[in-house]
């Protein structure tokens, strides 16, 4: 499925994603290329500045951070997530850098705090489940709710743990 989106800060800009990633300003009487050719089948555009993106495709993340001026983007996630695909990508709503990144093939969820240079699996207390979709709420404790095949699931920066949300 062709990911389609609104810039979270412009509601006259959108986004698509078909051989590579295409953004236009004027609710798409034009559009542009803003990517190299990845085939995204996920982009998330940071809700604190729209020149963070984000795209998924298959095993791998890219990355810009000048909104596309520079098509050619950075790859910042593709080891330890070949058991499946990029699902979703989530960006907090306040720090570009705090990025949750949803796998199929089981529960696999990673986090990076610093835009893609390190990352840790962030999956504990999860039952393998096929994930669906990853939500931050805008709040300072980062909490963050995963959508899954078996229900949904909450944590914030204080747990340690995944716990089903009610």
């Amino acid at each position: 499925i062709t990911p389609f989106l609104k810039d979270p800060n412009d509601p006259q800009t959108i986004y698509a994603g078909f051989d590579r990633a295409y953004r236009s300003t004027d609710l798409g009487q034009t559009i542009e290329p803003i990517s190299h050719a990845f085939y995204p089948s996920v982009i998330s555009i940071a809700p604190s500045g729209s020149d963070t993106i984000y795209g998924g495709s298959a095993n791998q993340v890219y990355r810009t951070t000048d909104g596309g001026i520079t098509t050619t983007w950075d790859r910042i996630l593709y080891a330890n997530v070949n058991t499946g695909e990029i699902v979703d990508i989530a960006v907090h709503p306040r720090d570009a850098d705090l990025v949750a990144v949803a796998v199929s093939g089981g529960t696999n969820i990673w986090l990076t705090r610093d835009g893609g240079q390190r990352w840790e699996a962030w999956d504990q207390g999860l039952s393998p489940a096929p994930t669906l979709s990853l939500v931050w709420q805008d709040n300072d404790m980062e909490s963050i709710y995963l959508g899954t095949s078996i229900g949904v699931f909450y944590r914030d920066k204080n747990s340690t743990d995944w716990i089903p949300f009610q």
